[in-house]
């Protein structure tokens, strides 16, 4: 990673939304996966609505940085062993250089998928050797984007043999033959290997979940938003966003995202098949907005 690399809100944005795969190539490792980096195939709009920003250029500048903020964000991000789901992104998305490995050889997909993560798996993240798996000048892409991911060749360190890399990162002891050759058990290696699969799940919990120390983010200080001290409810499915967008842009225009609609309440934004929420707001007065109303307040 560069030293003279910051880490912005636009990183993290992007990071939240980032949507991992598994990288075919060699013995295999996470990727950011070509086909929906950021949750869509439309990279540069899923750019656009997570970051404001509007000038493609500008757009392939930061999708590039992304290899350095993820591992910044490996290095210095932290989450505690536990339970944790999150919807399946790749339900619906065919194999190809990345491919679900949470779905390999099985019939169908789950539209959730529950993990467990662990100290393990935190260790590893620690340890994982982050490239660019392809040319982003190049700009033929069909067959996916060029995204970061983990070295499939070394994923954890520099040895060819990536259980000693593991064993290093895990505090594993093992012996040597008398060439100086590793020794691992039977059982040990499918522990190794096992444990090497879960970390596409892993990665993408990470991601969702763990946090940053504030003071590691870089805030660019901008002039006073249109929706500054404005408080938003949402309630329905919006048609062209997801609610971690609409709050994404919510936030970046200076205004807040609450679940509960209350007095102090200034609009609630509503898409298809509201829920008790809209009834709340009509009771209390509260002002009603569709999405296209909402979107326009964010562009004035």
């Amino acid at each position: 990673m560069e030293e003279s690399f910051v880490f912005t809100e636009n990183h993290l944005s992007l990071i939240r939304n980032m949507v991992v795969g598994w990288d075919i190539t060699e013995i295999g490792a996470p990727i950011i996966h070509p086909q929906i980096p950021y949750g869509t195939p439309n990279l540069f709009k899923d750019i656009k609505q997570l970051t404001g920003i509007t000038k493609r250029g500008a757009m392939k500048t930061l999708h590039r940085e992304m290899e350095n903020a993820l591992i910044f964000f490996l290095e210095h991000a932290t989450l505690s062993p536990g339970h944790y789901s999150y919807p399946n992104k790749l339900k619906d998305i065919e194999d190809g250089e990345a491919i679900d490995i949470t779905a390999y050889e099985k019939d169908e997909k789950p539209e959730t998928i529950s993990f467990q993560f662990t100290d393990n798996h935190l260790k590893l993240m620690r340890y994982a050797s982050v490239r660019w798996n392809d040319d982003w000048e190049d700009e033929d892409w069909e067959d996916g984007y060029p995204t970061p991911g983990i070295d499939p060749k070394r994923p954890y360190g520099a040895m060819t043999y990536y259980e000693i890399d593991m064993a290093t990162a895990l505090d594993i002891k093992y012996d040597v033959d008398k060439n100086g050759h590793a020794m691992f058990s039977t059982e040990q290696e499918e522990s190794f290997h096992k444990l090497h699969e879960d970390m596409q799940c892993a990665l993408q919990v990470f991601l969702l979940y763990a946090e940053l120390s504030p003071e590691l983010i870089y805030h660019k200080k901008t002039q006073e938003g249109n929706l500054q001290g404005k408080v938003f409810v949402l309630t329905g499915a919006l048609e062209s966003m997801t609610r971690n967008q609409a709050k994404t842009l919510i936030e970046k225009a200076g205004g807040k995202v609450t679940d509960s609609v209350s007095k102090n309440t200034s609009f609630v934004i509503v898409g298809d098949s509201p829920g008790s929420k809209l009834d709340k707001a009509k009771k209390l007065g509260i002002p009603v907005i569709d999405e296209m109303t909402f979107k326009k307040m964010c562009e004035a």
